[in-house]
């Protein structure tokens, strides 16, 4: 396995206060599991999100998506996971 890490940040006009985020990572076939979401806890805004990616995960296309509980807004990545050699 290998580690997934992404900086979750809030953008805002003023200096951001704490926020909780929504995470889940989401395997190519679409079928989100409840070991891979995670509510986190942004001090002022910001979060430095890890996650192990297990060495039998599939591979293929990700989806990477977070929600800020406070805003409802919702941001979607896609990665790609390659296979261990």
């Amino acid at each position: 396995g290998s580690d997934l890490t992404a900086a979750i940040r809030v953008e805002a006009s003023a200096a951001p206060e704490t926020h909780v985020f929504h995470v889940e990572v989401i395997p190519p076939n679409g079928d989100a599991r409840f070991f891979m979401t995670r509510n986190v806890t942004a001090e002022n805004g910001k979060h430095d999100f890890v996650f192990r990616m297990a060495a039998n995960d599939p591979a293929g296309k990700w989806t990477f998506c977070v929600k800020d509980i406070l805003s409802g807004i919702t941001v979607e990545k896609n990665f790609t996971l390659t296979a261990v050699q």
